[in-house]
């Protein structure tokens, strides 16, 4: 149990993106929710880690290696204490293979709908979500307000 009440590890159960949003809603609001204060916000990065973040991630992996589509390629995912999350990829390509790009990079997106990760990829993105921690606490500062934010927010 961590500081905050949560079970970190119960809480980086990987769930895959919605199939559809909840009725009446469209996705668009549904992931509107996403705050860092969301039990499912770790799920999320994690899940964009394993999607998108860095070498060995599904979309170089398809889109950059196998395909030969972009020189780069990625995800992210990130909110905000009161904003709402944002998800989006990219990718940098030639204009002549732009729409191909386009539809492997949504190809791998919907992919985690359907084809749960690996245990390689689960410790991967883990890993990789954990270790950014030591890149947003290097200043006394940086641990100061996190601390007031925390304490503001009632976390």
């Amino acid at each position: 149990m961590n500081k905050l009440g949560h079970n970190d590890e119960a809480r980086l159960q990987l769930r895959p993106f919605p199939q559809e949003p909840p009725p009446g809603r469209s996705l668009e609001d549904y992931w509107k929710q996403y705050r860092q204060a969301n039990p499912d916000y770790a799920d999320r990065i994690v899940m964009n880690n394993i999607m998108g973040v860095g070498f060995g991630s599904r979309m170089v992996d398809i889109v950059r290696s196998r395909e030969g589509l972009a020189y780069s390629t990625a995800s992210t995912y990130g909110a905000g204490l009161e904003r709402p999350g944002m998800f989006t990829s990219r990718a940098t390509t030639k204009s002549r293979s732009t729409g191909k790009a386009i539809q492997e990079m949504i190809k791998v997106v919907k992919s985690m709908q359907t084809q749960p990760p690996t245990e390689n990829e689960l410790n991967g993105g883990k890993n990789t979500y954990l270790n950014s921690f030591v890149f947003q606490f290097d200043t006394r500062s940086e641990i100061v307000n996190r601390i007031m934010d925390y304490d503001y927010y009632g976390l």
